[in-house]
C-alpha cells in the first residue's frame, strides 16, 4: 500500500511540474494582453497562474494661499496649484478644500465660487460669481506621483515585481534585476487608483527602440564629405522640441541636437565641430561643422515656407537640413480642426524641400512624437501626419528618421507615452531625444551601398 502511494505522488509530482513548464511564457517571446488579469491593485499572468501586488502610490498633501484671479482656468493658468501643476491630471478632486484665507470656516464651493480645471489642477474665479477677483483664499489638496514597477520572472519561476522610484512626472525605469526575465512594466499615472490595462507594457526583449530608417543611401554625399573631413554645414529646422534647451534634460546630455553633436565630436574627432543658432551663421571651413540649431518654439509648417526657411535656413547654405515638424501643425483650433490641414502640411514639407534642393542643399525628414492626448489642444490625428511626412520622403527621394513609427512601439520597451513628456504636453524628456537621436545616429551609419 506505501508503495502504490508513492508512486501515485511521484505521478502527480511529475504531472504538475510538466503543467507548469507548458505554462511558462516561451523563452525569448513577448506575453499578449489576454495573458493579463488586473484586479485592482492585483495582475496575474495566467499562463503562469501567479498573481502579484502592486502599491498603490503615494498621495501628496499641500496647503496653499494665493489671490483668486481671473480668467478661465486651463494649462496655462491663471493660478496653477503646486504639486499637481504640470503634471496631468495629479490633483484628487475629492481632496480639494478651499476656504477663505483669513476664515477656515468660509468654505468655497466649485462652479459656484470659483471655477477649477482637474486636469491641470487650475482655479480662476467665476465671472459674475460670489467671490470677487482678487479674494485670499486658502487651498488645501493631495495629488498624486507616478511609477512604473518591473514585473520579472526568477529563473526558479516565481513572479517578482521590482517597485520602481515615484515621481511627479518623469518615473524612471528600474533596473532589471540580472537574471531575471522582464516580462511586463506597470505604469501608474498620477491618477492612478486602481490597475487598468492601459497601464500594462508588455516587454518584447528583441526590440532595440531605434526609428526604423528609410532611404539612407541619400545621405551618401554628406557622409562622404564629413569622412573626408571636408567643409560641412548641418541644420536643425524645426519647432519648440528643437529649440529645447539643457535644462529640459536630467541626463545633462541635452536635445537630440546636442546629443548629435557630441556623436560628431566623438566619430570625428579631427574636425572642430561648432553648434550655433540660426542667428548666427558661420561659414564652415575645411575640417570643420557647422551645427545650426534653428528650432522656434510654437512654429509649424505654416510658418516653416512663410519665410523660416529664407531667414533662418537658406542663409547657412547647408550640406544637410533634418526637418521635424508636425506638433503644432495638428493642433486643435477653435472650429475643432486642425491649425495645418494634413494636406497643407505634405505641401510644405514639398514646398521646403523643393526650395532646399533648389538651393543645393540635401534634405532629410523625421517623422515628429506624440503628444498628449487629453489635452485640449491635440485633435488626435498625429498620425496622419506622420504618414503624410513619410510620403513626401518616398516621392522626393529623401532619408527619413520615422520617430512616431518609434514612440508607438514604447510600450515594448516598458514606457507609456506620457512618461516621455516632460511637460506633460508635447516636451519630450531625455528618452525621447534620445530616441531621435538614435534614429539620425542609425541613418548616418547605415551602409552605402544598401
Amino acid at each position: 500500500m506505501a508503495v502504490k502511494l508513492s508512486m501515485m505522488v511521484l505521478v502527480i509530482t511529475l504531472a504538475m511540474a510538466t503543467a507548469t513548464v507548458a505554462a511558462e511564457p516561451v523563452e525569448g517571446q513577448m506575453l499578449k494582453s489576454e495573458d493579463i488579469n488586473l484586479q485592482d491593485w492585483q495582475l496575474t499572468v495566467k499562463p503562469l497562474g501567479q498573481t502579484v501586488e502592486i502599491d498603490p502610490l503615494t498621495l501628496k498633501s499641500y496647503t496653499h494661499q494665493a489671490e483668486l484671479p481671473a480668467g478661465t482656468p486651463g494649462w496655462r493658468g491663471p493660478l496653477l496649484l503646486p504639486g499637481p501643476a504640470w503634471a496631468y491630471r495629479a490633483l484628487r478632486e475629492e481632496t480639494l478644500e478651499v476656504t477663505l484665507a483669513d476664515d477656515d470656516q468660509k468654505r468655497l464651493q466649485r462652479d459656484k465660487d470659483f471655477a477649477l480645471d482637474v486636469n491641470w489642477a487650475a482655479v480662476a474665479a467665476l465671472e459674475g460669481g460670489s467671490v470677487p477677483v482678487g479674494t485670499k483664499i486658502k487651498l488645501t489638496y493631495k495629488y498624486g506621483l507616478s511609477r512604473i514597477d518591473l514585473v520579472e520572472l526568477t529563473p526558479e519561476g516565481k513572479l517578482v515585481v521590482v517597485k520602481g522610484t515615484e515621481d511627479k512626472s518623469q518615473p524612471p525605469m528600474p533596473a532589471p534585476t540580472p537574471g531575471n526575465k522582464l516580462l511586463a512594466t506597470v505604469y501608474l499615472p498620477n491618477y492612478a487608483r486602481c490597475l487598468t490595462m492601459d497601464m500594462v507594457n508588455l516587454v518584447d526583449p528583441d526590440y532595440d527602440g531605434v526609428p526604423p530608417v528609410i532611404g539612407s543611401e541619400h545621405l551618401q554625399k554628406v557622409r562622404q564629405k564629413l569622412k573626408d573631413g571636408q567643409a560641412t554645414t548641418i541644420v536643425f529646422f524645426g519647432d519648440s522640441i528643437t529649440a529645447q534647451q539643457m535644462k529640459d534634460f536630467r541626463d545633462g546630455k541635452g536635445s537630440f541636437v546636442d546629443r548629435f553633436v557630441t556623436y560628431l565630436k566623438e566619430t570625428y574627432p579631427q574636425a572642430d565641430v561648432v553648434l550655433t543658432s540660426a542667428a548666427e551663421p558661420v561659414a564652415a571651413k575645411a575640417g570643420q561643422i557647422v551645427v545650426v540649431k534653428a528650432g522656434v518654439g510654437g512654429s509649424d509648417t505654416r510658418r516653416a515656407v512663410g519665410g523660416r526657411l529664407e531667414r533662418e535656413v537658406l542663409p547657412h547654405k547647408a550640406d544637410l537640413v533634418v526637418i521635424m515638424f508636425g506638433v503644432n501643425d495638428e493642433n486643435r483650433t477653435a472650429s475643432g480642426g486642425n491649425s495645418v490641414p494634413v494636406d497643407q502640411y505634405k505641401a510644405n514639407l514639398e514646398k521646403m524641400v523643393d526650395e532646399l534642393h533648389a538651393a543645393g542643399s540635401q534634405a532629410l525628414i523625421m517623422t515628429t512624437s506624440m503628444k498628449n492626448l487629453g489635452w485640449t489642444s491635440t485633435v488626435g490625428n498625429l498620425d496622419a501626419y506622420a504618414a503624410a511626412a513619410r510620403q513626401v520622403a518616398a516621392d522626393k527621394k529623401l532619408c527619413l528618421v520615422d520617430n512616431f513609427a518609434a514612440w508607438q512601439q514604447l510600450p515594448k520597451r516598458g514606457y507609456n507615452y506620457m512618461v516621455l513628456l516632460g511637460n506633460c504636453i508635447n516636451h519630450p524628456v531625455d528618452v525621447g531625444h534620445e530616441i531621435f537621436f538614435s534614429g539620425l545616429k542609425a541613418a548616418l551609419e547605415a551602409d552605402s551601398s544598401e
